[in-house]
């Protein structure tokens, strides 16, 4: 029974200070390999030398049995977990991850800790795809925030094969306004007659992963309108940026703020008055894909369209001198077909366009 006892205590121990595995059940098949050669010299050669001394051997042959048999199970547990993250901390090497998520803590009788990820990651563990980071309460530098933020994670193999996260640390991103990145951003048109007529202002903080993709949004600046602030949450999680080089040349994660402003609604531009040359480029440059710099590029492009707007064909008649760019431009007039059309619904049959980067 004291057997039995102190295996529960230590794996007690080793339960709550040891690194939470993100596949545990690796790790089942060593601790009862470990279990059965405890039970087996605790049975065959500890208690027979024990109950020998004992009067009443006999009779508490089966309890001492299953003592036996119940500590030599939480002692291979806990040799288990000691090898995979204990052992696997000091011989192994971790590898550095990026991830952006959120920490939680459960307060109460049993506190658990964990990093939500606000992408699930299928590369921490093969086949697996993981949303939710266990950690351990003890490291003193989690704590609870519901603010996204950009964490370092070092994940260690375990020498047993069962990952765990060795730490997380916080990291404080570089920040650079949207127009240095740069990124393309902007309201779509068609809302503007659905907003208050007051001037409207948001602020959207974003975080960027290494591809220039948005990978969370927090509202920093509120307008006083929710429609308005969804609008602005909305269209920065549509926004695309170019990568940010870091100074040597590596593309790295990055903060910036997405500003959203609408004007008095008398001084709004009013959809149904929008010239069909407006209209046609406004259409162009919702079309532009593009990561290159966004000063000094200027394309001007025929086009042929039919009476209905239907594109017939599109050719450069100046270049910008960018034949990247060049083509962009390209490309968006002709993923703009069809083109629009007057109330009659005629569409210029010819005309040219300048095309240049930038929010549509």
């Amino acid at each position: 029974m004291l057997f039995s006892t102190l295996a529960a205590v230590v794996f007690g121990v080793c339960f709550a200070l040891l690194k939470p595995s993100l596949t545990p059940l690796t790790i089942v098949p060593y601790s009862l390999a470990a279990a059965s050669v405890f039970a087996v010299v605790t049975i065959a050669f500890v208690l027979p030398m024990h109950l020998r001394r004992n009067a009443l051997g006999g009779a508490i042959v089966p309890y001492a049995t299953i003592s036996s048999i119940i500590g030599s199970l939480m002692l291979g547990a806990n040799l288990a977990m000691i090898a995979n993250t204990f052992l696997g901390e000091r011989l192994l090497v971790a590898r550095d991850i990026p991830m952006t998520g959120t920490i939680g803590v459960t307060h109460g009788k049993h506190a658990s800790c964990w990093l939500a990820l606000d992408i699930p990651s299928p590369d921490l563990v093969p086949r697996e795809l993981i949303a939710r980071l266990p950690l351990n309460c003890s490291e003193v530098h989690y704590h609870e925030d519901p603010i996204p933020g950009l964490y370092d994670v070092k994940l260690n193999p375990g020498l047993l094969g069962a990952p765990f996260v060795q730490s997380i640390q916080r990291m404080q991103p570089t920040y650079a306004p949207a127009s240095v990145i740069p990124c393309h951003y902007g309201l779509p048109t068609e809302a503007m007659p659905g907003l208050p007529p007051q001037k409207l202002f948001a602020a959207v903080r974003a975080s960027l992963n290494a591809r220039g993709e948005v990978t969370s949004v927090v509202l920093e600046k509120s307008s006083g309108n929710s429609t308005f602030d969804d609008l602005a949450l909305s269209q920065s999680r549509k926004a695309t940026c170019k990568p940010f080089l870091a100074p040597d040349g590596k593309a790295v994660p990055i903060e910036t703020n997405f500003l959203f402003t609408a004007l008095p609604s008398e001084l709004r531009a009013d959809p149904a008055s929008e010239t069909l040359a407006a209209r046609i480029a406004r259409r162009v440059r919702a079309h532009i894909d593009w990561n290159g710099p966004f000063t000094g590029l200027s394309t001007i492009i025929s086009v042929h369209c039919g009476s209905d707007g239907k594109l017939l064909s599109a050719s450069i008649v100046k270049s910008s001198g960018n034949r990247a760019w060049d083509a962009a431009a390209l490309a968006a007039v002709e993923h703009a077909d069809p083109m629009p059309t007057d109330s009659n619904g005629k569409s210029v049959e010819h005309f040219t366009i300048t095309v240049q980067p930038g929010p549509a």
